[in-house]
């Protein structure tokens, strides 16, 4: 299999994991990953009905227990990509955000490479999750 389909079918693993997750019809997937030597983070988030929503947010009664299983895959995801990159002598993006419109069924990924791109002591990567979150949050349609 060409590198380019093995990324393909984690990017596709992960969106089917989110959509699995959900339980419900969903206007748009959003998966956040961030990646250097010292850490790696992942998570996802919602679009129900035009609201912004986060995991936590769209089934009643969803245990932590899910929400860690869920992530844990799209850890795994995350590392299999690492790999995919390491092996093909390239550089890991820094941050990677995916969006998937299930109207379109189109998939929309940027890529942040950018080395000083830093959490630095006061900054986690949950924090640019949250500051992505917030952004799509106060769009209005």
């Amino acid at each position: 299999m060409k590198s380019e389909d093995y990324f393909i079918n984690i990017q596709a693993s992960m969106l089917k994991l989110c959509i699995e997750y959900a339980k419900q019809d969903v206007d748009n997937i959003y998966i956040y990953c961030f990646y250097d030597n010292k850490m790696s983070y992942v998570d996802f988030f919602f679009k129900i009905k035009g609201n912004i929503l986060g995991k936590h947010e769209i089934i009643e009664n969803k245990s932590d227990k899910a929400q860690l299983d869920a992530l844990r895959v799209l850890l795994y995801n995350l590392e299999k990509i690492n790999e995919l990159y390491v092996k093909n002598k390239k550089e890991m993006p820094r941050e990677m955000k995916i969006i998937y419109n299930e109207k379109t069924k189109g998939i929309q990924s940027t890529y942040n490479y950018d080395p000083s791109l830093s959490l630095g002591d006061a900054k986690y990567a949950g924090d640019l999750k949250k500051e992505w979150f917030e952004e799509l949050k106060n769009i209005k349609e």
